[in-house]
Order: structure tokens, then sequence, then C-alpha cells
């Protein structure tokens, strides 16, 4: 896991696009960590996503492998909080 996030980590920039789980751009990267990065959403939300939910990051992009109806989920759950 150490050596995902080192390499994440290093790989990911900002401004890359990023795509959920079914071929979506949900937003993309406003800040890279350590061990997750930052979506910024087209409506302006942030959202922190661990490098442990990123299918591929490549080219310009961050895949995760989770959809965006379960981001959906997330932001509504630290909403309520």
């Amino acid at each position: 896991m150490d050596e995902l996030n080192e390499v994440a980590g290093q790989e990911i920039q900002q401004r890359w696009d990023v795509i959920d789980a079914d071929g979506e751009r949900v937003g993309e990267v406003a800040e890279v960590g350590e061990t997750s990065f930052v979506l910024e959403t087209s409506v302006g939300t942030r959202l922190e996503i661990g490098f442990a939910d990123i299918e591929s990051a490549d080219d310009g992009r961050v895949t995760l492998m989770i959809s965006g109806d379960e981001l959906t989920s997330e932001l509504d759950a630290g909403s309520a909080t």
C-alpha cells in the first residue's frame, strides 16, 4: 500500500480529469496529498479520495474504482454531519 501511495502521489497532477467507475467525468484533481487527492466536482464541491480507490492514473486522467453514485452518497453523508 505504501508503494501505491508513493507512485500515485508522484504520478497524479492537479487539473487531471477524474473519471468514475462508470466512465463518467466527475471532476478534476484539485490537490494531491501523501495518501489521497482532493476531487473538485463541476459544481465546486471538494471530496477527499484515497489512493486505494484509484483504478489507474495516467495520460492526464485518474480513473476511480467507485461510481459517481457512491461519490454522491459520500457527499450526502458528509453534508449531513
